[in-house]
């Protein structure tokens, strides 16, 4: 009797995977079949609208339905991966995010509503690179890095700005304040473009920002002092990058990713995949990517998966190390 009903249960089972199975293939089959919602965590006019809005509208072209882009920045960018991460998991809310920005929250709030890695099911990195540049007001009287590290030393609550607290912006700036002993105050602001704002303004000494702002540099309006990028960008060849002023540790890259709610039947995430896969390798893509210094790339599922979980390894006790974590 007991051998019967172990039989008549695993029977069971074997059916029901089954046709949880058949169902998730047929429902992949007809996505997508509405519009998709693409958040972006960042506010608008920045560097990653600069990526995701091209991204957005080629993915809803190759996927023959509308995908918006829609941007819910505020509280280092926690606001907007909230909402991805509570939404329901059928691939019609996805985030788009940089790493390791996206992890490195987990080490930096101590109430996050979600987990960086188990709230999301992981789709693709379509771009690398994302150099963050050290920008001054051009009115400024600081010419090169030994003058910056001069002037944070002499004026009391120099600020520099970033796009939230525990961004790549943040933790460089944090590295550079140990690693170079400058004194400065951070001041995160709820995005890349109110930062940039805000310097040209004169509201703030210095900001740590992304390649979006190097027409401001070229127009006169601001100064680069130094770049984290392993190389000099091409855009602006006189400015130094932080290794070669003796700082490889503010070597950086940046990563963007796509993400779904935990739980997104695998089909639809391997079918997204393998769409941002295809689109991250056209030409168009790729040039209009290059523009803001980022690099086109295909990374599968799994590859994010991993690059995921070594940001975590790297960047946590990092973030530890420095006094950022656990913040209300």
């Amino acid at each position: 009797m007991i051998v019967a009903r172990t039989k008549r249960a695993l029977l069971l089972g074997l059916v029901s995977m089954m046709a949880s199975a058949g169902w998730q293939s047929a429902h992949a089959q007809a996505y997508p079949n509405r519009t998709i919602t693409l958040v972006s965590p960042f506010p608008a006019g920045g560097g990653g609208d600069a990526l995701m809005r091209p991204l957005a509208k080629r993915l809803g072209e190759v996927l023959g339905q509308p995908v918006i882009l829609e941007n819910k920045p505020g509280a280092g960018q926690t606001i907007g991966s909230a909402y991805v991460a509570r939404s329901a998991p059928d691939g019609y809310t996805l985030l788009a995010h940089f790493l390791p920005t996206h992890v490195n929250v987990q080490a930096v709030y101590a109430n996050l509503p979600y987990h960086p890695i188990k709230s999301f099911a992981p789709i693709a990195q379509v771009a690398t690179g994302g150099p963050q540049i050290l920008l001054v007001n051009s009115a400024s009287k600081i010419r090169n890095f030994q003058e910056f590290i001069a002037a944070t030393k002499a004026k009391p609550n120099f600020g520099y700005g970033s796009q939230g607290a525990g961004s790549m912006q943040h933790l460089l700036g944090e590295l550079l304040r140990t690693d170079a002993q400058m004194p400065w105050i951070h001041v995160p602001f709820k995005g890349g473009a109110p930062a940039v704002d805000a310097l040209l303004g004169g509201h703030i000494d210095s900001i740590m920002t992304d390649a979006n702002a190097i027409p401001h540099v070229n127009s006169g309006k601001a100064r680069a002092i130094a770049v984290s990028s392993a190389k000099r960008l091409p855009q602006i060849p006189d400015v130094p990058t932080f290794a070669e002023l003796g700082y490889p540790g503010a070597t950086v890259d940046i990563g963007l990713c796509v993400f779904a709610p935990a739980g997104t039947p695998p089909p639809i995430i391997a079918k997204l995949a393998a769409t941002l896969q295809d689109i991250a390798r056209e030409p168009a893509i790729r040039e209009q990517f290059a523009k803001i210094s980022f690099e086109a790339v295909s990374k599968t599922t799994q590859e994010l998966q991993d690059r995921l979980e070594s940001d975590a390894k790297r960047y946590w006790p990092l973030i530890e190390r420095l006094g950022l974590g656990k913040q209300n």
